[in-house]
């Protein structure tokens, strides 16, 4: 098979778990012997601009041989490109979910761009989804099922997590601070522990949605928990796994995700995690290996979070279980390979 091209809309060097799926798998292509290399698309996504069909349709234009793969960010321009005049046959859309079941977006703007993410499911020649509830979705949206392949997120051998020093539980949380992710929820459910021994690290952007880190910051102190909670902001790639080494559990309170690779990211380095079952998490976190909740529900989330810190034992056994789940999880070089075939069977197809 010919060099595989993927393009996603700038930065490329962005901290999330699109973009970082999108860097590991072309790098994992790599590894494992294909031709593969990540482009980036000007102009503004996901409400996409002139300059962003502009760079699309360019990139889609150029004279090079091989499939090409789109991220879903970039899907809204699909709709406005004639792709019967262009070279090769359609792009591949590869969907980390769905903007019809994104919160974060103002609900006319998520109407839109679902509309114009039905059309680009049309007009590809397939869908390659980053798990399988995500997938379940995209049939439930109208695409059809033959024309889907899933290929989850890998993960990077890492060292078990050395735990916190001193008495107490640290917890971890990972993600952009925006309503999605759940900080709100997590912050009136840390305020339900009463006097127990806890702190909470939370690595992610606050630039994203600035108001909304702020009001964060403000009910936090009006809990009066504020003093436990530290807000690192986003790390760079040594920063994060300082920071996974020196906790005791991950929490991810998050209304919804598309997989949730932080929550395998924790199973390999045998942290138990509490978590929702928002989204794919239901799927993602094994069962045995920590606590599951509903979304949104804080009493809920509050006697997950107390049952960790108050049971060490069923805290530690939990751990060893998500240190057996991870080790059974697939590489990123693994997941390269599925990622390969499903695209030469899409293109074959």
């Amino acid at each position: 098979m010919a060099g595989i091209r993927l393009l996603a809309p700038d930065p490329l060097d962005q901290r999330t778990g699109g973009y970082r799926y999108d860097r590991y798998m072309v790098e994992g292509l790599r590894a494992t012997g294909h031709s593969a290399r990540i482009e980036g698309l000007a102009g503004r996504f996901p409400d996409v601009d002139a300059a962003a069909v502009e760079a699309l349709h360019d990139a889609l234009a150029a004279d090079i041989e091989g499939p090409v793969v789109v991220d879903g960010l970039a899907s809204a321009a699909l709709a406005y490109i004639d792709l019967a005049h262009l070279p090769g046959p359609p792009p591949l859309l590869l969907v980390h979910h769905p903007f019809v079941d994104d919160p974060d977006l103002e609900p006319a703007l998520r109407d839109w761009l679902a509309r114009a993410e039905r059309t680009a499911f049309a007009r590809c020649s397939g869908l390659i989804a980053t798990s399988q509830y995500t997938a379940r979705r995209l049939v439930e949206l109208g695409a059809d099922e033959d024309r889907i392949r899933v290929v989850e997120p890998g993960t990077e051998p890492s060292p078990a997590a050395r735990g916190s020093d001193g008495p107490g539980v640290r917890l971890f949380a990972l993600g952009a601070v925006v309503p999605r992710k759940g900080h709100d929820v997590l912050i009136e459910a840390l305020a339900r522990l009463g006097k127990r021994d806890w702190q909470c690290r939370i690595a992610g952007s606050r630039s994203r949605m600035p108001e909304w880190a702020r009001g964060l910051d403000a009910r936090a102190a009006e809990l009066g928990i504020a003093r436990h909670i530290e807000w690192l902001g986003e790390v760079d790639e040594a920063g994060l796994e300082a920071a996974w080494q020196d906790v005791d559990a991950l929490v991810l309170a998050s209304h919804y995700e598309g997989y949730g690779m932080v929550v395998a990211e924790a199973l390999v380095r045998g942290l138990p995690v509490v978590t929702t079952t928002g989204g794919a998490l239901a799927d993602t976190l094994p069962e045995g290996c920590g606590w599951s909740v509903p979304p949104g529900d804080t009493d809920a989330l509050a006697r997950a979070l107390a049952e960790l810190i108050d049971r060490p034992g069923r805290r530690a056994g939990r751990a060893r279980a998500a240190r057996q789940a991870g080790a059974r999880l697939p590489d990123w070089k693994v997941q390269a390979k599925r990622l390969a075939q499903a695209i030469e069977e899409l293109v074959a197809a």
